[in-house]
């Protein structure tokens, strides 16, 4: 049963966080490209159409990992976005990049980098786990909900700019009407 709650919430934060960046890139592949042409990407690798590829394949990821029956497929295909992360962010901070990555719907948001990094590293330990785990199931739907709700917590997190204002004058009211 812990085996089972772990590998849930392992998976479903990787399905959060590939869910989340390839929704981004495919509304706004942009800022990724621009980092890439400053890292020196070959014209091939630096269109649009290259970085709506990976965000396809960051979506099918995330959607094949929460669908535990298929977990060696997902655990494959994060495992190579993982380590994709991993070098370009090294790559982005040998360098010394400064173009932002539009990393989660950020435009202005860091560039390729330590972050990117240990983002790819959370992915490969994604798949660490799976591996470790096998084919040890959990409830279907349990795999799509899981996801669902760690993407809202990272979407509020990411977005908290928004969000804060929002929420502030609810607390401030409701701490007068409470004394």
């Amino acid at each position: 049963m812990i085996v089972n709650a772990g590998l849930l919430l392992v998976n479903s934060l990787a399905a959060a966080v590939l869910l989340l960046a390839g929704l981004a890139k495919l509304v706004s592949p942009e800022h990724l490209r621009r980092a890439l042409v400053e890292l020196g990407a070959r014209s091939a690798l630096g269109t649009g159409g290259a970085v709506r590829a990976v965000a396809l394949a960051e979506c099918a990821a995330a959607g094949v990992l929460a669908v535990r029956p298929a977990w060696w497929l997902g655990s494959v295909l994060v495992g190579a976005l993982g380590l994709s992360f991993a070098l370009l962010g090294l790559v982005g901070a040998v360098r010394g990049s400064q173009e932002p990555c539009g990393c989660f719907g950020r435009p202005a948001g860091r560039p390729l980098g330590r972050v990117s990094v240990l983002t790819g590293f959370g992915l490969l330990a994604t798949v660490a786990v799976n591996v470790w785990s096998g084919a040890t199931p959990y409830e279907p739907a349990a795999g799509p909900l899981g996801a669902a709700l760690a993407l809202l917590v990272l979407c509020l997190v990411t977005n908290r700019s928004w969000v804060v204002p929002l929420v502030r004058p609810l607390l401030t009211s409701r701490a007068r009407t409470n004394p």
